[in-house]
């Protein structure tokens, strides 16, 4: 994503807003229905598909797609290419920037999980606990489309 925007994408995005604004209701949509998922869904038990251990070929191209299909992803991306673009900072540098945040964030994320996981064994503090994150996280989706 972030070689195909810095080699022009960015640039159709920026030529045709509709492009951009369609993406933002997509990415939009996708966080909102998310967060009422999880309203919806709070106290129920998650129900993970089970699957092997070892990852095959067509399980590797389906999370590939998956996320490069991704809205947010795009929204992400796009955005801070834009930026980057303005500031004229290297694709060597935003290569490095596009691993070192998300593995922070998602440090500080598995932390936080492991943490609510010990406080939410009240299955009504759970509830509270999904239908607040779910209620912000729709909300959150709605920023998106200022």
């Amino acid at each position: 994503m972030l070689l195909l925007s810095c080699a022009g994408l960015a640039r159709a995005f920026a030529a045709h807003p509709w492009l951009r604004a369609a993406t933002a209701i997509c990415g939009a949509g996708c966080v909102m229905w998310l967060g009422v998922r999880l309203i919806c869904g709070s106290g129920t038990a998650a129900r993970a598909p089970v699957r092997s251990a070892t990852g095959s070929a067509r399980e590797l191209l389906r999370m590939f797609l998956f996320q490069f299909l991704n809205p947010k992803s795009w929204l992400l991306v796009l955005t801070i290419t834009a930026a980057a673009g303005a500031a004229s900072v290297s694709l060597t540098t935003l290569i490095v920037l596009f691993i070192v945040i998300p593995y922070g964030c998602l440090t500080l994320w598995a932390g936080g999980g492991s943490l609510a996981a010990d406080l939410l064994h009240d299955t009504r503090a759970r509830v509270r606990f999904e239908r607040s994150t779910g209620a912000l996280l729709a909300l959150s989706g709605l920023l998106l489309l200022w």
